[in-house]
């Protein structure tokens, strides 16, 4: 086993099943993406339920993340902005759409992953 395999296998060991709404924003989040297209797509489909113009990335099979989100002509979320996290996708969105925050909040409070592991 190599060292990638050693820590993807230590990440997933530690992942306990739960999950925030900004881990779709993040190529790391939901436990290094060991189940990021069906997380990111529930995220991606709510914005676009309000309006959003989402744009995803698809970095390889197990890291799809959203990159920008915008409505209009204005640019809400803006990937290239963060540098691993930071600041953290909250920031962005408490400057350009507080209400948005606001209502991911309220969306995805209780959000859980069954665990997959067997």
């Amino acid at each position: 086993m190599n060292w990638q395999m050693v820590l993807k296998k230590k990440y997933y060991d530690d992942y306990e099943g739960t999950w925030g709404w900004q881990d779709a924003f993040s190529k790391w989040g939901f436990g290094d993406n060991l189940d990021s297209e069906f997380e990111t797509d529930a995220v991606q489909h709510f914005l676009e339920e309000l309006g959003y113009e989402v744009g995803r990335v698809d970095t390889s099979i197990h890291n799809v993340y959203i990159g920008h989100v915008s409505k209009g002509e204005e640019l809400i979320f803006d990937h290239s902005k963060t540098s691993y996290g930071k600041p953290p996708v909250e920031v962005q969105l408490k400057e350009t759409d507080p209400e948005l925050l606001e209502k991911l909040e309220r969306e995805f409070k209780d959000y859980w992953i069954p665990d997959r592991r067997g």
